[in-house]
């Protein structure tokens, strides 16, 4: 599953709490438009490009116990539908808010819940502007991801479900290695670069984010460069089942 990127801000003078940018709660419910875009060269040369939107539903169904989980989590379940009628697998993660901080315990992208070896950090207990904290390693399929995150300051969002002002500004990198399964078989992943802008609004969570993942992969025709950028913006952001405006969020 590939990472939902965070938009800009300008630094922030004074520490923030997390729950603020990540509200958890059972029965909230985040509708985002996307757009996808890949990008296939060989030896420096484009062989293909694709590109197609559609929309992504995430929401909160429950609140649970899970074994080696030190805290209460919070189920979190996604799906990507795209025009055309054709869909992603459901995907599935384990998130909880522990002493201020927004924490990822485990991933299921269809395989089997997958516990991470250490919880991911996605926003720490108080974030400052130019702040840099290390995210974690995230092993998924194959896949090996060291992600940092860095502050980069407040900005307003604008988006499909109206303008957020104030939104927290994120930048996600990290690299890839492992193996990748294609149509053709898994794949070793040479080099790799994964690159996350989110934007969060305080008392909505993530409103917005662009996203990039660029991998090297070594085929028999050679070194095949994918190149897979994501542009996610919210449409609809709900508690309980009733919309919330953006002019109403906090």
């Amino acid at each position: 599953m590939f990472a939902i990127t965070l938009l800009a801000f300008i630094a922030s003078s004074g520490p923030v709490v997390a729950q603020t940018w990540m509200p958890a709660a059972v029965g909230n419910e985040w509708k985002y438009r996307i757009t996808e875009t890949a990008e296939y060269a060989i030896g420096g040369q484009a062989v293909s490009q694709e590109s197609k939107s559609g929309s992504y539903l995430r929401e909160i169904t429950k609140q649970d116990l899970h074994a080696n989980v030190p805290v209460p989590v919070f189920v979190f379940e996604e799906v990507r539908k795209w025009k055309g009628g054709s869909e992603d697998g459901h995907t599935s993660s384990l998130g909880a808010l522990s002493r201020g901080a927004f924490l990822e315990f485990a991933m299921d992208t269809g395989e089997g819940l997958t516990l991470h070896e250490n919880p991911l950090v996605y926003v720490p207990a108080s974030v400052k502007g130019g702040m840099s904290w290390e995210v974690g390693t995230l092993e998924l399929n194959g896949l090996t991801v060291k992600m940092q995150g860095e502050i980069l300051g407040l900005q307003t969002a604008r988006t499909p479900a109206g303008a957020f002002e104030r939104c927290l500004k994120v930048r996600y990198t990290g690299a890839l290695g492992g193996m990748i399964e294609l149509e053709d078989g898994r794949l070793p992943v040479r080099d790799g670069q994964l690159d996350m802008l989110h934007w969060f609004a305080p008392g909505v969570g993530l409103v917005m984010a662009e996203e990039s993942i660029r991998m090297d992969l070594l085929t028999a025709q050679g070194t095949m460069t994918s190149t897979l950028t994501d542009h996610y913006a919210l449409e609809r952001f709900q508690v309980d089942g009733a919309p919330v405006p953006a002019h109403q969020a906090p």
